[in-house]
């Protein structure tokens, strides 16, 4: 994926570093392809992963959308207690949460208040 005219936000990003980020926006203006190149970054190590990450098949990317409501916050949830398989963590892209519902928003904060046991490393 090419994000064109978004320097100033790729170079915040990428002095970032690990973490989360918060992309905030206009409609149109690229903050989804700025969290693809996010994940890219953190998942891409190679051009195949890198690959994966475009397309949205990486299996340490997921992307939660506003439509799926509460079991799609369970669901994402549960994804990120467990261990990456191939990149160093999981990735969690949210998509346009302001139109998520508002229950979806407090299961959202719940689990950003209550974070799921971290899994043990073998």
């Amino acid at each position: 994926m090419e994000l064109i005219g978004q320097e100033r936000a790729q170079a915040a990003l990428r002095r970032a570093g690990a973490g989360s980020v918060l992309i905030v926006g206009p409609d149109g203006v690229g903050r989804f392809g700025l969290a693809v190149e996010a994940a890219r970054a953190v998942l891409g190590t190679d051009a195949a992963a890198a690959a994966r990450v475009d397309s949205l098949q990486h299996v340490d990317l997921g992307v939660l959308d506003p439509t799926e409501g509460i079991e799609g916050v369970r669901r994402a949830t549960e994804r990120l207690s467990r261990l990456p398989v191939e990149g160093p963590r999981q990735v969690l892209i949210l998509r346009d949460l302001d139109r998520m519902s508002h229950e979806a928003h407090n299961a959202l904060l719940k689990t950003l208040e209550e974070p799921p046991a971290r899994p043990m490393t073998a």
